[in-house]
């Protein structure tokens, strides 16, 4: 009997400077979970493509340029910018879509929590400095700063809400999405705690009353 393969997160790789793509896309070995399914100088070169996470290093567009792009793409992603000075981000500006802001040094064991955290739809960035001060052990730091949106539902969520007041089993779901069954198991956590319901007729409830879902 053949064991079933884990699904891997799809990623591309878009970089104008071609040895720091390079660098990153060797980054990744078989046993990584993360498969690159594309890569390339610009955004454009993602057209038709499936993605959960799209990396973008050392990019010249903003935040906001890169949104409108992927939305004229038709690309449902998670984005992780890498930058020399990575500064900060509004999260709150990309309600609905996963974002990450990191140094473009990452580690490669960072590099994948950021992807992995990414593609269960949060937003990642960096830790926020110690002020002047302040203890500074290395263990209370942490290496990634890993953060809920700070709306009621992601799109994503709200997307398998749909999909839960029709009853469809995580599998049906995970196939209509494209997504992991996992991933599904992750965001329906999310939901439950959200929506305070303790399984899924309690959710759809609850996301009836609140206009999440309309039977």
């Amino acid at each position: 009997m053949a064991l079933a393969l884990p699904d891997l997160v799809r990623l591309a790789v878009i970089s104008p400077v071609v040895p720091l793509r390079m660098r990153i896309t060797s980054q990744f070995t078989e046993g990584d979970g993360v498969e690159i399914v594309a890569e390339g100088a610009v955004l454009e070169e993602l057209e038709a493509q499936d993605i959960d996470v799209t990396i973008l290093a050392q990019s010249i567009l903003t935040d906001h340029a890169i949104l409108r792009k992927l939305e004229d793409l038709d690309l449902d992603c998670g984005v992780l910018r890498l930058e020399s000075e990575p500064g900060t981000t509004g999260f709150e500006a990309f309600p609905n879509r996963p974002w990450g802001l990191l140094p473009v040094d990452i580690e490669t064991a960072d590099l994948l929590a950021a992807i992995n955290a990414l593609e269960a739809g949060f937003w990642v960035s960096a830790p926020r400095p110690k002020l002047g001060g302040e203890s500074k052990n290395e263990d209370e730091f942490f290496r990634l700063r890993v953060e809920e949106p700070l709306f009621t539902l992601t799109h994503r969520e709200l997307q398998i809400f749909d999909l839960l007041s029709k009853g469809k089993m995580n599998k049906e779901i995970a196939a209509d999405l494209g997504i992991r069954v996992n991933t599904v198991k992750f965001h329906l956590a999310s939901i439950y705690s959200k929506t305070g319901a303790g399984n899924r007729t309690e959710a759809v409830r609850e996301g009836v009353k609140r206009g999440f879902v309309v039977l």
